[in-house]
């Protein structure tokens, strides 16, 4: 009996830790992606209206990011989902704050001038380095004991779910990319719990989802059933080919990561941003307008000369 009441109690003691955890994850993720999702709002209008050319924003960013923000922590210069993998499977969930803020700083400037960067590693990689953070504090005030593995898988879990307004999807996926075959439930339990309450957070903020959009009327008719499972089909293995791709395209910048790491940065947002102006400015920094025009068999704005051009050519 004494057995059972002290394994009872120690249950409860993880429990009210998880809860204790993932709330305060949950709160850091969906204020990371709302700052994240604002000034790209707030940025996008402001650049669009001047004459000011788009890809004079990007350069402009990348330079601060190599000269300043990359100097002051180099490794925030890499991936964010990768990093977030290395910090909890080899570090135990402990990042450096140097490379958080770094991270953050970067991300930041790469979203303000429209740079060739996405928020969802980026916002997961802060979100897990400030919860990691956060509970590394109660620890040293004794309130709580070793649980900064947790903290980053929250952290982690609670930005994927706001981005997706997911609150299941983004607990898993945090979990899932750490180790497919393992998933255990002291990771998945506050994982989910720490999306949910992301989720449920973020919608109190005045602006939408940043990947949210309505599908039109009709679409899941029975008749297209058979369509929408051939696209699905065709849709992952474009994304298998993708994920190789980017793969490939990541490891050559890779290479001598500490070294013309300005160049890169300057070649890549040069391409990326002069692509974009070329086809369509108001394509920058806006994949949900993207979406909703492809569902709603649109064609997303592009400029005079390419508008002929079916859309998954462009």
């Amino acid at each position: 009996m004494k057995k059972m009441d002290k394994g009872y109690k120690k249950s409860l003691s993880f429990l009210f830790q998880w809860i204790i955890i993932s709330i305060s994850a949950g709160i850091v993720g969906s204020v990371m992606v709302a700052f994240f999702t604002s000034i790209v709002s707030r940025s996008s209008s402001f650049i669009l209206s001047t004459t000011i050319p788009i890809p004079l924003w990007t350069i402009s960013g990348a330079l601060i990011c190599g000269l300043i923000f990359y100097k002051i922590s180099p490794t925030a210069s890499g991936d964010g989902i990768p990093s977030y993998i290395k910090g909890v499977l080899d570090n135990n969930g402990v990042y450096s704050f140097r490379e958080t803020f770094s991270k953050f700083a970067a991300t930041a400037i790469a979203l303000i001038t429209l740079s060739n960067g996405g928020m969802l590693g980026p916002a997961g990689r802060v979100s897990a380095g400030l919860s990691s953070k956060a509970a590394g504090f109660l620890m040293r005030t004794g309130f709580m004991k070793e649980n900064r593995r947790t903290a980053a898988i929250c952290g982690m879990s609670a930005a994927v779910g706001a981005i997706f307004n997911s609150p299941v999807g983004g607990g898993i996926f945090a979990v899932e990319v750490l180790q497919r075959a393992n998933m255990r439930y002291t990771d998945l339990f506050p994982a989910v719990l720490s999306s949910s309450v992301a989720v449920y957070i973020f919608n109190f903020f005045p602006m939408e989802n940043p990947l949210f959009f309505s599908a039109p009327v009709g679409i899941f008719e029975k008749s297209l059933m058979f369509p929408i499972l051939v696209t699905s089909l065709g849709a992952a293995y474009m994304g298998r080919l993708y994920t190789m791709y980017y793969d490939y395209i990541s490891s050559i910048f890779r290479k001598g990561n500490r070294q013309k790491i300005i160049l890169k940065l300057f070649i890549g947002a040069l391409t990326a941003s002069s692509l974009v102006f070329l086809f369509s400015p108001e394509m920058a920094g806006n994949i949900k307008g993207l979406a909703e025009a492809l569902f709603a068999g649109e064609v997303f704005p592009l400029k005079s000369f390419f508008s002929s051009f079916p859309v998954p050519v462009v």
